[in-house]
């Protein structure tokens, strides 16, 4: 699995291991489903799972592509495969 990196930002993360992201409660998986077909609205601030680099680093959804959202972290714009995002929980 690769993240890929965005012109202007840092090094690209590649692994093929797979991460579970955890258990979550009961209402994210509405959430989580979502961001997992790339539903998720521009703005919304979305965790990294793709496991190297950038694994649980807070990044916002600046654009959903056909396979994958495009993130921005600070100055790095990168984009991350639909099923390596999960929605940041409210609170």
């Amino acid at each position: 699995m690769v993240v890929s990196e965005r012109p202007g930002g840092l090094g690209a993360a590649a692994s093929d291991a797979s991460v579970g992201a955890g258990a979550l409660a009961p209402e994210d998986d509405v959430a989580r489903e979502l961001a997992a077909h790339g539903l998720l609205a521009p703005g919304t601030v979305v965790r990294i799972t793709a496991p190297g680099k950038y694994f649980g680093r807070q990044v916002t959804v600046t654009k959903s592509a056909r396979t994958r959202y495009h993130v921005r972290g600070g100055a790095e714009r990168l984009t991350v495969p639909f099923a390596y995002v999960e929605p940041v929980g409210r609170g």
